[in-house]
């Protein structure tokens, strides 16, 4: 079963990134400018910080924008420089089976809102007002055709398979390795979800996924991390809640069961 990844997928753009780095395609130091075009929707701190000027950013701090704090904008512009066909064309390379990439983030929350996209809505609250003014069952129909198959999807045990890749060094150099576990483990998105059911001494590296919210109901509500035990052992897991009405609270607990789920199984297995 494919459940939505939503920004979970960004870590498949970074793949995607550093390979082309390791090839020799692209340089982390290399500096791109983002203009309006590069605008997205919801989480988009450097897509509303542009003016008419542009945004002079290095493909280094694009990757630490889209990972850490989870930014549309520049998570999009990594896509406008690389291209979907590589993203894809890196997880089959890498045999990283049960992950989709459909689309970049703009164009992926107008398809579930049931719009078109256009530049338009990169400004303001655009996006929210032209999605307010949809008939509801227009967004209940456009939401459940991509609930039945969501374009960005992945299967749980696909994307537990490619952290297991990453954290085993299978993936990529040592050195975009450890930059890229560097930067997931930066992440300030979901402080409260696989992070909160740690205890002291373990660490986290992770990638959250946030979609939109209709009728009581929120879509994919997401965490994925490699979690380090105190003697470095290290766990991956993935949490997918492809549609939920839970409150937060109940989401939270349920991604805090697992993570403590895990530490737990640790400790007895050192007690053994």
């Amino acid at each position: 079963h494919f459940f939505p990844q939503q920004s979970v997928s960004k870590t498949w753009v970074a793949l995607a990134v550093l390979d082309a780095v390791d090839r020799g395609d692209l340089d982390l130091k290399s500096a791109v400018t983002m203009t309006f075009a590069d605008r997205s929707v919801f989480n988009q701190p450097l897509g509303r910080s542009l003016s008419a000027d542009g945004l002079e950013i290095t493909i280094a701090d694009l990757l630490h924008h889209a990972l850490a704090f989870s930014d549309n904008s520049a998570n999009d512009t990594l896509i406008r420089i690389v291209g979907l066909d590589a993203v894809r064309d890196v997880l089959a390379r890498k045999g990283l089976d049960g992950i989709r990439m459909g689309s970049d983030e703009r164009h992926l929350q107008a398809l579930i809102a049931g719009l078109a996209w256009r530049p338009s809505y990169g400004e303001g609250r655009n996006f929210e007002q032209a999605r307010a003014k949809l008939d509801r069952l227009h967004r209940r129909q456009a939401l459940s055709a991509y609930l039945s198959d969501p374009i960005d999807g992945a299967t749980p045990m696909g994307i537990v398979a490619a952290l297991a890749a990453l954290h085993s060094g299978e993936l990529m150099s040592a050195t975009s390795q450890a930059f890229l576990m560097e930067t997931l483990a930066a992440t300030r998105t979901g402080p409260a979800r696989l992070k909160g059911g740690l205890p002291t001494g373990w660490k986290i590296a992770h990638k959250t996924g946030t979609g939109q919210d209709f009728e009581g109901g929120s879509v994919g509500i997401n965490d994925i991390a490699l979690l380090t035990a105190p003697d470095g052992r290290t766990y991956a897991v993935a949490v997918l809640m492809g549609f939920t009405r839970k409150p937060v609270r109940d989401r939270l607990a349920i991604m805090q069961s697992v993570s403590r789920a895990v530490s737990q199984q640790w400790a007895t297995e050192i007690g053994d």
